[in-house]
């Protein structure tokens, strides 16, 4: 199965119900892409998912988030004419998605949150052993 037609892939293009979105990606929280839209090919979805990753790693810092009783939850990065979004999606994994700048930010928002809380189990991804990852 692709990672475009996998049941994770079929799930993240709901997310291009909301106007402007430009793709999604799912990813692991070592930065493999796990699965993708097909609005962005498979070589940019694998670098997407590794910057994400880092994004995602140092969002966690505890010089940026106070500490482990203050868990990172999201991410949203302003350019000129795009958005960058970045969600917690179950154990080891991270939703990654991109936008015009023309996108309803809270509606965006809110869907990703909505699919991660309704199927984050489906999106979870297992560490990779002996990569030193845990929990």
């Amino acid at each position: 199965m692709s990672d475009t037609t996998s049941k994770p892939a079929w799930m993240l293009r709901s997310l291009l119900e909301i106007p402007e979105v430009l793709h999604a990606v799912l990813l692991s929280r070592d930065g493999l892409m796990q699965a993708r839209t097909e609005e962005i090919s498979k070589d940019e979805a694998d670098t997407y998912s590794a910057a994400m990753s880092g994004l995602a790693s140092l969002c966690q810092d505890p010089i940026f988030s106070g500490g482990a009783h203050n868990p990172w939850l999201q991410t949203m990065i302003e350019f000129d004419s795009r958005y960058v979004f970045a969600i917690r999606a179950g154990a080891g994994a991270y939703l990654g998605v991109s936008t015009t700048a023309a996108v309803d930010i809270a509606a965006i928002s809110r869907r990703m949150q909505e699919l991660v809380g309704q199927i984050g189990h489906e999106m979870a991804v297992a560490d990779r052993q002996g990569f030193g990852y845990h929990g």
